[in-house]
C-alpha cells in the first residue's frame, strides 16, 4: 500500500504489520462487540465535505489569550514546580505561548 487515504487503509496496514494478538486486541470490543459494530456502522453514515484552502497568503493564527497577544492560541500548564516546568517560563514568552502555573503542588 503506497498511499494511505483513510482510516480503513490504516486498519489494513496495521493488520499486515502488527502481531495478530495485538491487532485483534486493538480492533475489537468487549463481550459481543455490539457497541463496537454499532459505532462502526454509525461512523460510516457520516460524510465529510472536503474543503480546499483558497488564498491563504494573509492568514494568521494570532489571537489574544487572557488579554495577552499570542502568535498562536496555545496554552501550556505544567503541573509541578520541577526545573523543566520552571524553565518553560523563560522559553515560552519568546514564542508567544501562554503558560499557566498552579498555586499549589504536591511535589516539594
Amino acid at each position: 500500500m503506497n498511499v494511505i487515504t483513510n482510516i480503513e487503509d490504516l486498519r489494513v496496514l496495521a493488520q499486515k504489520r502488527v502481531p495478530r494478538m495485538f491487532y485483534d486486541y486493538a480492533d475489537s470490543g468487549a463481550y459481543t462487540e455490539s457497541t463496537y459494530r454499532a459505532n462502526e456502522s454509525d461512523l460510516k453514515t457520516i460524510k465529510f465535505r472536503q474543503r480546499v484552502a483558497v488564498n491563504i497568503d494573509n492568514r494568521s493564527l494570532k489571537s489574544d489569550m487572557v488579554g495577552e497577544p499570542v502568535a498562536m492560541p496555545v496554552a501550556l500548564a505544567p503541573m509541578t514546580g520541577r526545573p523543566e516546568a520552571i524553565a518553560s517560563k523563560v522559553t515560552l514568552p519568546k514564542v508567544s505561548v501562554v503558560l499557566g502555573l498552579r498555586k499549589t503542588s504536591t511535589e516539594a
